[in-house]
């Protein structure tokens, strides 16, 4: 496990070892975990030229499968396919949704073959910049990965998931809406609340990769395949979830523009699930070939939630 430390990663690792794997952590030491002699553990910088395959050919394994939670560019997984080519059977690239949001003319849901066409260019705004380059970077990835299946049949699985709810998630997004609902502020959205949502269940995710792992994930090496909720409501539909399981009313979600909200000096923290970088993917391949389900929509919300204190933060 590349990774495993912190929200998807440590939700993947916590999986593996209840379904009864060994685990070997490969990261840089830096976040603690609770895993204690239950995992081994590698440490490398995978940034320093070279120093993934020098560690990775120093433990002298050969692993079933790798999972790659920490590749955000292109050089990034050309380093892990030189690490791991020959010295593992399966290898699942933890992607994104927004390698569907950065294409011309987008249009959800997004199916795994509509990952083809031409690349939007990159937005002015300096918000939207950051997302784009996000999605291009990780698009680097997958590329790299395509060209190691057909260059050397590299075992590799790209999982594309959107944004992912759940407890102890460090971005603290859903938390800041419990904020606001518990406040009783309106809630300002550049969408007016229509923006609609397809998030995905952070312990659905270790599911779904756990399984791709398995005897079920062999006909899906050298595929993707999108994992997210069944359910597609309104960020407004959001909202009134949250206040409910608050125990208060639904604030009011309120129109506002990108300059009114840079006026009142805010950004997109006032309404993190607005605007075009929120994915709705669809999940039929996963369903079909992968015998996978995502859990219902609101218990999703209601762990979350849970897992907000009472000011909202994680």
């Amino acid at each position: 496990m590349l990774g495993g430390t912190r929200f998807v990663g440590e939700a993947i690792v916590r999986r593996l070892l209840a379904d009864g794997h060994r685990v070997s952590l490969l990261n840089r030491g830096c976040t603690p975990d609770a895993f204690g002699d239950r995992v081994e553990r590698l440490r490398v910088d995978r940034r320093e030229p070279g120093a993934l395959t020098r560690v990775v050919t120093a433990a002298g394994g050969h692993w079933d499968g790798v999972v790659d939670a920490t590749a955000y560019r292109a050089g990034d997984t050309a380093d892990a396919v030189a690490a791991f080519s020959r010295r593992c059977e399966r290898f699942v690239h933890v992607s994104t949704g927004q390698v569907y949001l950065i294409r011309e003319g987008y249009r959800g849901p997004a199916r795994e073959e509509d990952d083809g066409g031409p690349i939007m260019p990159r937005p002015q705004d300096a918000d939207d910049a950051a997302e784009w380059s996000y999605g291009v970077e990780k698009q680097g990835c997958e590329d790299a990965l395509v060209a190691a299946s057909q260059d050397c049949g590299f075992p590799a699985i790209r999982v594309r998931i959107p944004v992912v709810l759940g407890p102890r998630d460090p971005t603290g997004r859903l938390c800041a809406y419990v904020t606001r609902v518990r406040s009783g502020q309106p809630i300002l959205a550049r969408d007016g609340g229509r923006n609609l949502l397809r998030h995905v269940y952070v312990e659905d995710v270790a599911r779904g990769i756990a399984l791709l792992l398995g005897p079920a994930g062999a006909g899906l090496v050298g595929e993707a395949i999108n994992l997210a909720q069944e359910e597609t409501p309104t960020l407004a539909d959001l909202v009134a979830v949250i206040a409910e399981l608050c125990g208060m009313a639904a604030p009011p979600v309120v129109a506002v523009t990108a300059e009114e909200l840079r006026t009142r000096g805010l950004g997109k923290e006032a309404s993190p699930f607005s605007g075009r970088w929120t994915s709705v993917l669809d999940i039929s391949r996963a369903k079909a070939r992968l015998s996978w389900r995502p859990t219902a929509w609101r218990e999703t919300i209601a762990q979350a939630v849970a897992g907000c204190d009472v000011r909202g933060r994680v």
